[in-house]
């Protein structure tokens, strides 16, 4: 009886045990990048659906929508919505 209690007491202690926090980095999804056609596009819809478009160079900038974005030869890929605020 003495071991029973004694593993129930261990398993409750397990279970309240604290785990470490995660940083908001830890839990922010990751987005993968949309590549560009090798065709590019020649006309586009003026429709804003703004796109963080990424230059060849590393460079990331806004641009309206993925089509006039993936109309610059530099933009190598984007990804959905505004690239994020610059952190000062």
């Amino acid at each position: 009886m003495v071991k029973l209690a004694f593993v129930v007491t261990v398993m409750l202690l397990c279970g309240c045990a604290q785990h470490p926090a995660q940083s908001p980095a830890d839990t922010t999804p990751k987005v993968a990048a949309t590549p560009c056609p090798s065709a590019r596009p020649q006309m586009c819809m003026m429709i804003y659906d703004p796109v963080c478009a990424i230059h060849e160079d590393g460079s990331h900038s806004t641009e309206g929508n993925n089509c006039s974005a993936c109309q610059k030869e530099a933009i190598t890929a984007y990804t959905s919505g505004p690239c994020p605020e610059a952190a000062d």
